[in-house]
C-alpha cells in the first residue's frame, strides 16, 4: 500500500502548525525533526552510504550495507520528509548500490533487526517495491545462517560463500568463529519477527516457517530449575502457504533461558539468565510474535508471560529491600542477573540495556486477551523498573552509564 492510504498517514503527514495542537508537543515534534536533519546532513554530506559517521575521520563500514542509511529510511517517511531531495538520495542509494552478495562477513543479528527489518518497515510504510525485492534478495542470503543441523541460525555469514565458509570474523567484535559457533540466545531468537514479515510481504512461506522452526528448536531447549533439559513440545508444525500454528501446546512455565547459546549443538553452555545483553531482544521478539499476524496467534501472549515470569524470578530485585519501609515511598525493581542454578545468588548489578523491560512489559499490558487485575500487575512493575532507569540519569552530565550496582539501597554507576 502507498503511503497515501496507509493506515499512518494521518500520524505521518500531519503538519506540525496544525490547526489546534498542543503547543508544547508542537515543539516537541518539530525539535525531534530538527535533530534527526542535523545528524542526517553531517551524515549524508560526511559518510553517505557508509555504515557509520565517525566524527572525526568519516565514513566508516563495518559490514558494508550502508546500515545507518537503511535504518534510518522509515524515520523519514515518519517525520513527513518522502518528498524531499535528502530522501530521494536515499531511495537511490538503496535501488542501485545495495549490494546483498558482497564477499564480508556479515552479523546475521545486526543485519537482519537493522537491515532487513529497515528495508521491510519502510516498504510497510510506503508500498515501495523497491524496498521489497531488496528484502527478498537479503533475506534469501540470510537464511542460509539457518543450515545448521538445530536450524538455529549461526551468528556469522557470508552473503557470497554461504555456510560452505570455513572460518568467519565477527565484524563486530573481531572475534574469529566457525560456522554454528556459540552466540547468544538474543541473536538466535530475534530474527523471527523479520522472517515473518518477509513472507507475510512476499508471500512466500518458506522464511517465516524457518524462523519458527528456529524458535521452537530454542523453546525445546529450555531449562527448568532442577531438572537437565525442559520435556520435549510437540512436535513442529511449521507455516505452510500462509497458515499453521506455531507450537500452541507449548507451557512454559518455570521454563527458562540461558544467555549462552550453541547453534551447532542445541545446547546451552553457561547458566546465566539476563535481560540485559545477550538477553534482551529475545523477550522483546517473542512478545511482538504475538502481535504480528497472520503468522502468530493469540497463544503466544500466554508463552511470553510464562518465559518472562520465570525469567523476571531469577533477575527482580527491589533497590530498597528494608523490612517495614513506608508503603507512600513508591516501589524501585531492579533487574540483575540470575542463574537457573537456584543454589547461585543473582548479581546486583543492572545493565541500562535491560531499560527496554518497561516498555515490553506495558505493551504486553494492552493486548487484548489481558484481564485487568494482570494489566495492573504489569504497568506497575513496568513503572517500577522505569524509576530505577530514569534514576540512572542523575548525574552531573544528564546521561547514563552503560552499568549500574544496586549498593545500599542506591544504583551506583561502575
Amino acid at each position: 500500500r502507498r503511503l497515501a492510504t496507509h493506515k499512518l498517514t494521518k500520524m505521518v503527514r500531519e503538519p506540525l502548525d496544525a490547526p489546534g495542537a498542543n503547543d508544547k508537543w508542537r515543539r516537541r515534534r518539530k525539535a525531534v525533526k530538527e535533530a534527526f536533519l542535523h545528524a542526517w546532513e553531517a551524515y549524508e554530506s560526511k559518510a553517505f552510504g557508509f555504515d557509520e559517521l565517525h566524527p572525526l575521520s568519516g565514513g566508516h563500514d563495518v559490514m558494508g550495507l550502508g546500515i545507518t542509511l537503511v535504518d534510518s529510511l522509515d524515520t523519514m517517511l515518519l517525520l513527513d520528509l518522502h518528498d524531499t531531495p535528502a530522501y530521494a538520495r536515499a531511495r537511490e542509494w538503496v535501488a542501485t548500490h545495495f549490494d546483498t552478495n558482497i564477499d564480508r562477513d556479515l552479523s546475521v543479528f545486526e543485519t537482519s533487526i537493522r537491515v532487513l527489518g529497515g528495508l521491510l518497515s519502510t516498504y510497510a510504510l510506503s508500498g515501495d517495491t523497491v524496498y521489497l525485492n531488496q528484502s527478498r534478495a537479503l533475506g534469501d542470503k540470510l537464511v542460509q545462517a539457518m543450515e545448521t543441523p538445530t536450524g538455529l541460525p549461526a551468528s556469522v555469514i557470508n552473503p557470497r560463500h554461504g555456510s560452505a565458509k570455513r572460518d568467519y570474523v565477527n565484524p563486530y567484535n573481531g572475534n574469529k568463529c566457525r560456522f554454528g559457533d556459540p552466540t547468544t540466545v538474543a541473536e538466535v531468537g530475534s530474527i523471527q519477527l523479520e522472517l515473518q514479515y518477509l513472507s507475510h510481504a512476499t508471500g512466500d512461506p518458506k522464511y517465516a516457517a524457518l524462523g519458527d522452526k528456529a524458535m521452537l528448536k530454542l523453546m525445546d531447549m529450555a531449562v527448568v530449575p532442577g531438572i537437565k533439559k525442559a520435556p520435549n513440545p510437540a512436535p513442529y508444525r511449521g507455516v505452510q502457504e500462509g497458515k499453521g500454528e506455531f507450537g500452541e501446546g507449548l507451557d512454559m512455565r518455570n521454563k527458562l533461558f540461558p544467555v549462552d547459546v550453541h547453534p551447532r549443538e542445541g545446547r546451552f553452555v553457561s547458566d546465566r539468565i539476563s535481560l540485559g545483553s545477550g538477553g534482551d531482544s529475545f523477550y522483546e521478539c517473542l512478545l511482538k510474535q504475538h502481535f504480528l499476524q497472520p503468522f502468530s496467534k493469540r497463544h503466544m501472549l500466554r508463552q511470553f508471560k510464562q518465559v518472562i515470569e520465570a525469567a523476571m524470578s531469577r533477575v527482580r530485585g527491589e533497590v530498597d529491600p528494608t523490612p517495614g519501609r513506608p508503603s507512600s515511598s513508591k516501589l524501585k525493581l531492579f533487574l540483575g542477573e540470575g542463574f537457573f542454578n537456584g543454589a547461585k545468588t543473582p548479581i546486583k548489578r543492572m545493565e541500562h540495556l535491560a531499560c527496554f523491560t518497561p516498555g515490553m512489559l506495558a505493551l504486553a499490558s494492552t493486548a487484548p486477551d489481558t484481564e485487568l487485575h494482570e494489566r495492573e500487575s504489569l504497568l506497575l512493575e513496568s513503572e517500577a523498573i522505569m524509576d530505577t532507569c530514569m534514576s540512572m540519569y542523575d548525574t552531573r552530565s544528564g546521561l547514563a552509564a552503560e552499568t549500574y550496582e544496586v549498593v545500599m539501597m542506591t544504583m551506583i554507576m561502575i
